[in-house]
């Protein structure tokens, strides 16, 4: 196959447009994974803050907006769990922002 579309140039720009299609849609794919991964952690963060600190603590949830590493986001969840205070989650917050944008 591979000498067949040396020899035919129409072929192998076939080829060429193709294997770029393939490539676009594999970084769409893995982009919409992302995006779903981080709207996951951050309703799990959600979830976490209401569980623990009631139904007006997700009025913190905006302040995750921007974060979009999802590492980052695991750590501040996990750091919810040992959080005593909305005020000390807000400083988690901050923090974990303050470290991405580094």
């Amino acid at each position: 196959m591979n000498k067949y579309l040396t020899k035919n140039a129409h072929e192998r720009q076939r080829y060429e447009i193709r294997e770029k299609a393939i490539m676009e849609e594999q970084t769409l794919i893995h982009g919409a994974k992302t995006e779903g991964q981080i709207i996951g952690a951050k309703k799990t963060i959600g979830t976490i803050l209401e569980i623990k600190f009631g139904s007006t603590a997700t009025d913190l949830l905006p302040l995750l907006d921007g974060i979009t590493d999802i590492e980052a986001l695991d750590a501040i969840a996990r750091r919810f769990f040992i959080a005593k205070s909305l005020d000390e989650v807000q400083d988690i917050i901050k923090k974990v922002k303050e470290q991405v944008n580094e």
